[in-house]
């Protein structure tokens, strides 16, 4: 499949000099490719709300994967002073794409690009889908007591760290069915969630989803 986003545009090899952007919030898609060897791709993000969540991940050109031409890339996240604050190697949707997910504070940031070299990959073509957001889950909401309430058809974006647990509280005026699920926003999971659901005492659990069929996201019907 093609890839769907909008261009790099070289020379964006250096974060001080040339990333592109800014960006600011929303998702964005670009198609970019790490050739020849050495290549760096950067992208210039402006976070202007305290708590704003930044995700990165490369594919193959929309095919979720990138197993052909076995483009092995990592990515990167700089603070304004060039100070490495997070990456990843293969933690994408296919053992060569990458994925990572952090918590920012408001300033000026660079997400970069680069082909990892290691025997049997390649350099070339990748998709990089880059999403900002700010959660709108309200810390603390750990227990059924401090629970974030919620409507029909709502979508929450929140994050969830080691240990923690987040509790929503949906009132059913009339009898009905209730589908929740978790996913990355972007299709996919990068870590393993479980749904519980409760009765209205907090405590009898009435249904529980784990997995899905074919990947780590959660899902209740």
């Amino acid at each position: 499949l093609p890839c769907t986003g909008a261009p790099e545009v070289e020379p964006n090899d250096d974060p001080a000099l040339t990333p592109q952007g800014p960006l600011v919030s929303g998702a964005h898609t670009f198609c970019g490719a790490v050739d020849p060897v050495g290549d760096v791709d950067t992208w210039a993000v402006d976070v202007v709300e305290a708590g704003t969540i930044l995700r990165v991940s490369t594919d193959n050109n929309s095919e979720e994967s990138c197993a052909a031409p076995r483009v092995d890339t990592r990515v990167f996240v700089y603070d304004d002073s060039g100070v490495e604050l997070a990456q990843d190697d293969d933690g994408g949707v296919d053992p060569l794409c990458s994925l990572l997910s952090i918590t920012l504070g408001v300033g000026s940031y660079t997400v970069a690009v680069e082909h990892e070299a290691r025997p049997g990959t390649a350099t070339g073509d990748y998709q990089l889908d880059v999403t900002v957001f700010a959660p709108s889950e309200a810390e603390p909401n750990d227990s059924a007591a401090t629970a974030n309430a919620i409507t029909g058809a709502s979508v929450v974006d929140g994050q969830l760290t080691a240990d923690d647990v987040d509790w929503y509280v949906l009132d059913l005026a009339n009898p009905g069915g209730l589908h929740a699920f978790v996913d990355d926003g972007a299709g996919g999971c990068a870590f393993d969630s479980l749904l519980t659901l409760y009765a209205d005492d907090g405590a009898t659990v009435l249904d529980a989803g784990d997995d899905r069929e074919l990947d780590l996201c959660s899902d209740l019907i």
